[in-house]
């Protein structure tokens, strides 16, 4: 019987991380890639290493996020906020100048923080090698997630880079002004945005 109850433990964790690992495969094949630049390009490490931090933060907290969804599919809404703020301390690493402003209450659903930090990751990787700075103002309230992104670049950006955004539920949009991009999320229980 322990030996039964060892190997289903064994299994179940099996599972998670191979869950964990297929969910993050294209931020550890992204990971990879760049570590690979940096040994080849060795006067690039720090902007590298830089990037890499930002996607091992992303990898981190969204292996948390899943772990968390095995408990309980509802949260403490300061979960996303934490997910947020470690990777904008990370993105500091990079020069780039980071501002958060969150008021995160109560509880959410933990699908809506998923894609909320998807979201959220997603932007980052597409801007990363151009951003300068990146406001985040958060609010989770009531179950729902209304997130506004706005990042200064040092380039004009195309609409290109950011018209393939997509999420499963909810809504947003953006704005690109120059150098500028703002992005508009808004999630709710019912996960139609209203």
């Amino acid at each position: 019987l322990e030996l039964k109850e060892s190997r289903a433990g064994t299994e179940e964790k099996s599972r998670l991380y191979d869950r964990i690992a297929k969910e993050v495969a294209p931020q550890l094949a992204k990971a990879e890639e760049l570590l690979k630049l940096a040994e080849s390009e060795p006067e690039h490490n720090k902007s590298v290493i830089a990037k890499v931090s930002v996607i091992c933060a992303y990898i981190k907290r969204r292996g948390n996020l899943l772990l968390l969804e095995e408990e309980n599919n509802i949260i403490p809404a300061r979960e996303l906020e934490c997910c947020i703020r470690e990777s904008l301390d990370n993105l500091r690493l990079g020069n780039i100048f980071t501002s958060f402003d969150s008021k995160c209450d109560g509880e959410l659903k933990l699908e809506l923080a998923v894609v909320a930090f998807d979201f959220y990751e997603n932007i980052v990787e597409r801007l990363l090698d151009d951003a300068t700075a990146m406001l985040i103002h958060l609010d989770c309230k009531d179950g729902i997630i209304k997130m506004r992104l706005q990042i200064g670049c040092n380039k004009d950006i195309a609409q290109h880079t950011l018209s393939e955004l997509s999420i499963p539920c909810g809504r947003f949009e953006w704005d690109i002004q120059d150098e500028d991009v703002t992005v508009t999320l808004l999630l709710s229980k019912g996960g139609d945005g209203k």
